[in-house]
C-alpha cells in the first residue's frame, strides 16, 4: 500500500503526495533553509541547529503512518481532520532519543506553535497528547518500521545543544515550517540574484538625475548632501541611526548605505520596515524605479507586503507572503510581531532575516514605547549573532537607547554628520508654525464640540488642507460630512484597499502639483484631504495647512512633515485639536500619549524644547504613566520562554484581524480555483478586526476558511472604502466601533 502524507486537492490541481516524497522534500528544504541561515551565524553553538532542524524534519509527520490516518488520506474514510494526532508520534520518538529535546519541541510546535515551556514542564507528560499517548506508545515501533522502509537519510546523532534563546528557537521552527508548507503546496521559491553593485550604481544615477532636474532650492541641496553622507559612511558597525528631519531624502539615502553594507558584508536581503501600510506604495514605487534592473520583474525584486498574509491552512499556503526577495518593503506590524510570534504561519518567513540589511524607518512610530526594550534585545541579537546590519531612522528621533533603566545603554553611531544635522534642523525651524492653542498664554489644546465646528475651523485656513483623525471611522465620518456639505474633499485610510489607495495618492500629488506656485485660494487649492495615521509619515505630500486630532507629540511632529514640506508656502500652520462630537468615539490606545501631549502643552514646552528633547521627554513621561508593567512582563516572558504570552503582549495591533477581500473578481477567482498571487490578494483586501466579523456577518470565501468576503454593494473604491457599509443608515449602530 502506498503511504500518503497528503490527500489530493483537485480544486487546486494538487495530486496526492506520498509520505516518502513529502518527508524527503521537507528534509532537503529544511536543510537548505538552515544552511543558508547559518552562513551568517556568529556563535559556534548555533551549529547544532542544523541537526536539530533535520531530526525534526525527518519525523515531523511520523504519526500519519497510523492506519486510521492512512484510511482518511487515501479517501477510504471521509473526515475533516485526521482521527489520530499525527504530531504525537514524532514527539514521542524524539523524546525517547537521547538529547533530542529541541527536535521534539519543533515537531510539537510545527502546527500548534511554540508553547510556554514552564507550563509544559509542569505537566505529567510534557509535549505529549494525553488523548492518544497510549495508542501512540503501543504503535510507535510499527510507525518507525514503516518510516525506515520509506526514508533513507543519514542523520547526525551527535549531542544536541539546548537552543539558548527565543529568537534562535523561532528561527529554527521557521526553517521547518517553511519547508513543510512549501513542500505541501508544491511551491518552489524563486532564487534571486542580489546584484547589489549594479543596484547601487542605478540608485546613484537616479538620485543624481533627480537632483539635477529638481528645483535649485535649499531643501534639494540638503537632500543631496545627506544622500552623499549616508552613501559614503563607513559600514564598520552593524547598528546605526539617522535623525535627519522629514523630507530630507532618507528613503534613498539610507538605502544607499545599506547597499554598501550588502556589498561588503555579502548580505542576502534588504528589508525596509515602515510604520503604516500607506507609505509602502510610495516607497516601493521609488525603489522599483531606482533599484530594479532592466531585465528584472519589479514585483519580484522589490516585494510589497501591505499587510499580514500568513496562512496556516493548506489551501491558502501558496498565498502567503515571504521575505525571500532581494528587497522587501513591509510593515512594522509584520516585522515586530513576527519577531515575537509563536505561530508557525507567521514565523514561516523569519529564517530569511539572518544576513539581512534592515531599515526601520520612522522608528518613533514603528511600535509602542513599551515594546522597544524587548525589540531592542531582538535587534541586538540580529546584529551581533546573526549578521544583520540595522539602521533606525526618524525625523523625530528619541534616543531611547540612552535612557537610563529603559534599555541597556549604549551609543549608536550616526549616519549623517553633526554639521548636516544642524543645517537640516535650522531649515526645519523656518518651515512651519506649530499651533496647539489659540493664544500663546493658553494652557489648553483647542477643543471642538461638534463636527461642524471643526469643519468651520478647517475652512478658515487656506487650502490645500490636511486633516488627520485618530480612527478609520472618524476620518470617514468627517470626510462624508464635508462631502455632504458640497465641499471638495478626498479621503485616505486603510478602509480602502492598497490598490484603491494608489489612484487617490496619485490624485493628491496631481492636485498639490497644480497648487505648488499658487499664491491665492483657487479651484485647485480649495480642497481638503481627510486621512488617518496612514498619511502621517513617509508620504511626499506638501499641504499649505495641517490639522491633527490630539494623539502624541511624535505623531504631531511627523504630520507637520506633510505641511509646507518643501518650503513653498509663506504662511503655513500645523494645528492640533480635540473633537468631542458624540458621533465619534475616542481611541483607547491613545489615552496615555494624549495625556502626556496635553501636559506638554499646559507646561508651554512645545516651542521651548528641541524636537529630540520633546520626544525623549514624552517617552520618559509615558513610561512613568503605565508602561513599566508591560515592559517587565514581556522581558520576563521572553526570558523564561513563555512564547504565547510574548506573542500576545507584543501585538502592535491589540485586536486580531482578518483578511477581507473587497474585489468581487478576486473572490470569484479564489472560489473557482483560479490562480491568485499573494500580491493580487493583498492589493485587493483590507484587515478587519476579527471580533467584528460575526457582528458584520462576514462569510469566509469558499475553500479559504481564513479569508473573508465583503458585502457585494458595501464598498466604495473611490472614496469611503468599506466604510460605505458602516456609514449606511441601516448599519449606523456600527458607529460605536473603532475600526
Amino acid at each position: 500500500m502506498k503511504l500518503l502524507a497528503h490527500s489530493a486537492q483537485p480544486n487546486k490541481g494538487l495530486p496526492e503526495q506520498s509520505y516518502q516524497e513529502h518527508i524527503t522534500g521537507v528534509l532537503h528544504r529544511a536543510q537548505s533553509n538552515v544552511e543558508r541561515m547559518l552562513k551568517y551565524a556568529k556563535a559556534a553553538h548555533f551549529e547544532s541547529l542544523k541537526a536539530i532542524v533535520t531530526w525534526a524534519a525527518c519525523f515531523h509527520d511520523l504519526g500519519k503512518l497510523d492506519e486510521r490516518n492512512q484510511e482518511v488520506l487515501a479517501g477510504k474514510r471521509q473526515m475533516q481532520h485526521l482521527p489520530v494526532n499525527h504530531v504525537d508520534a514524532g514527539v514521542a520518538y524524539l523524546k525517547e532519543k537521547e538529547n533530542k529535546y529541541e527536535s521534539a519541541l519543533l515537531v510539537y510546535s510545527h502546527h500548534c506553535g511554540l508553547p510556554s515551556l514552564p507550563r509544559k514542564a509542569s505537566q505529567p507528560y510534557p509535549f505529549r497528547d494525553v488523548k492518544v499517548k497510549e495508542l501512540t506508545d503501543n504503535n510507535l515501533h510499527k510507525y518507525l518500521l514503516l518510516h525506515q522502509n520509506e526514508i533513507i537519510f543519514n542523520l547526525d546523532d551527535a549531542k544536541q545543544s539546548i537552543i539558548p534563546d527565543g529568537l534562535a528557537r523561532r528561527l529554527a521552527l521557521s526553517c521547518l515550517v517553511d519547508a513543510d508548507y512549501s513542500d505541501t503546496a508544491h511551491h518552489e521559491k524563486p532564487i534571486f540574484q542580489t546584484r547589489w553593485e549594479e543596484r547601487l550604481k542605478k540608485l546613484d544615477e537616479y538620485v543624481r538625475r533627480t537632483y539635477e532636474e529638481g528645483e535649485k532650492s535649499e531643501r534639494n541641496e540638503l537632500r543631496n548632501q545627506i544622500y552623499n553622507s549616508c552613501r559614503n559612511r563607513d559600514i564598520d558597525h552593524s547598528f546605526y541611526y539617522c535623525d535627519s528631519p522629514v523630507g530630507t531624502g532618507k528613503t534613498t539615502a539610507i538605502m544607499a548605505h545599506l547597499l554598501q553594507a550588502a556589498i561588503k558584508k555579502n548580505l542576502r536581503h534588504i528589508i525596509v520596515v515602515l510604520p503604516f501600510t500607506n507609505i509602502i506604495t510610495q516607497s516601493v514605487k521609488i525603489y522599483r524605479k531606482a533599484l530594479v534592473l532592466d531585465d528584472e520583474d519589479p514585483e519580484l525584486i522589490v516585494a510589497e507586503h501591505d499587510h499580514q498574509a500568513d496562512f496556516s491552512s493548506v489551501e491558502a499556503r501558496e498565498l502567503a507572503t515571504l521575505w525571500n526577495a532581494p528587497i522587501t518593503v513591509t510593515t512594522a506590524v509584520q516585522f515586530f510581531e513576527s519577531l515575537g510570534s509563536n505561530e508557525p504561519a507567521r514565523l514561516r518567513k523569519l529564517h530569511e532575516l539572518p544576513g539581512s540589511g534592515i531599515f526601520i524607518d520612522e522608528s518613533h512610530a514603528a511600535i509602542p514605547t513599551w515594546l522597544w526594550p524587548q525589540a531592542w534585545l531582538w535587534l541586538q541579537k540580529l546584529t551581533k549573532e546573526w549578521g544583520c546590519h540595522v539602521v533606525l531612522a526618524s525625523g523625530t528621533t528619541a534616543k531611547f537607547w540612552e535612557i537610563k533603566d529603559f534599555v541597556k545603554q549604549e551609543q549608536l553611531p550616526e549616519l549623517i554628520t553633526e554639521r548636516l544635522r544642524n543645517l537640516a534642523n535650522e531649515y526645519e525651524q523656518k518651515r512651519i508654525k506649530l499651533k496647539v492653542n489659540y493664544e500663546l498664554d493658553s494652557k489648553k489644546p483647542i477643543a471642538f464640540s461638534t463636527i461642524n465646528d471643526l469643519i468651520g475651523f478647517i475652512l478658515s485656513k487656506k487650502g490645500p488642507r490636511l486633516v488627520i483623525m485618530n480612527t478609520v471611522f472618524s476620518a470617514a465620518y468627517l470626510a462624508n460630512q464635508m462631502r455632504n456639505l458640497g465641499l471638495n474633499v478626498l479621503h485616505l485610510s486603510t478602509a480602502l484597499t492598497p490598490k484603491d489607495r494608489e489612484p487617490i495618492i496619485g490624485e493628491i500629488h496631481k492636485r498639490l502639483e497644480k497648487d505648488k506656485h499658487s499664491k491665492e485660494l483657487n479651484y485647485h487649492s480649495d480642497w481638503t484631504l481627510v486621512a488617518t495615521s496612514c498619511a502621517e509619515a513617509g508620504l511626499d505630500f506638501s499641504f499649505r495647512n495641517g490639522f491633527a486630532e490630539l494623539r502624541s507629540i511624535q505623531s504631531f511632529l511627523q504630520i507637520d512633515g506633510r505641511v509646507n514640506r518643501n518650503g513653498e508656502y509663506q504662511d503655513s500652520e500645523m494645528w492640533c485639536f480635540i473633537i468631542e462630537d458624540i458621533n465619534l468615539k475616542m481611541h483607547p490606545g491613545f489615552k496615555t500619549s494624549q495625556k502626556v501631549f496635553s501636559q506638554l502643552i499646559e507646561e508651554g514646552l512645545i516651542n521651548k524644547l528641541s524636537i529630540t528633547d520633546l520626544v525623549t521627554e514624552t517617552i520618559k513621561r509615558e513610561l512613568k504613566e503605565d508602561y513599566n508593567e508591560k515592559i517587565e512582563k514581556i522581558l520576563g516572558y521572553e526570558r523564561t520562554h513563555m512564547y504565547p504570552e510574548v506573542a500576545d503582549i507584543c501585538k502592535i495591533i491589540s485586536s486580531d484581524t482578518r483578511l477581507v477581500v473587497m474585489d468581487q473578481e478576486i473572490i470569484r477567482m479564489l472560489e473557482s480555483g483560479e490562480k491568485v498571487s499573494s500580491i493580487q490578494l493583498l492589493k485587493n483586501s483590507v484587515q478587519i478586526w476579527a471580533s467584528k466579523k460575526d457582528e458584520l456577518g462576514l462569510q469566509s470565501i469558499s475553500g479559504y476558511k481564513e479569508i473573508y468576503r465583503w458585502f457585494e454593494d458595501g464598498y466604495d473604491s473611490n472614496f469611503l472604502g468599506y466604510m460605505k457599509a458602516i456609514l449606511n443608515p441601516d448599519l449606523m449602530k456600527m458607529k460605536e466601533l473603532i475600526i
